[in-house]
């Protein structure tokens, strides 16, 4: 998306024909299904999608980096492992 950094989306249409959306939108991790859009997360710092293997396109890599201000001029993050999940319908 236009202002976000690469990487930070990824589309699936399900078997039904709808389609399902997770994307950083600024500092907040959003998921669109359809028509209804959720905030996951508001203080996302960091999002990546990517595909590990080539020959195996059901598992997709996430990192997520959340952080929060915890005092003045002060943050802290929660780098959260890249973590590989099987995709399933």
């Amino acid at each position: 998306m236009a202002g976000q950094p690469p990487y930070s989306r990824i589309t699936f249409t399900k078997v039904q024909g709808n389609v399902v959306r997770y994307f950083q939108q600024g500092p907040r991790f959003v998921m669109q299904d359809g028509a209804v859009t959720r905030v996951l997360a508001n203080n996302l710092r960091y999002l990546s999608f990517s595909l590990p293997r080539t020959d195996d396109l059901t598992i997709v890599s996430v990192e997520l980096t959340l952080e929060e201000a915890v005092d003045i001029m002060q943050k802290k993050a929660l780098h959260m492992a890249s973590e590989k999940v099987r995709i399933m319908n």
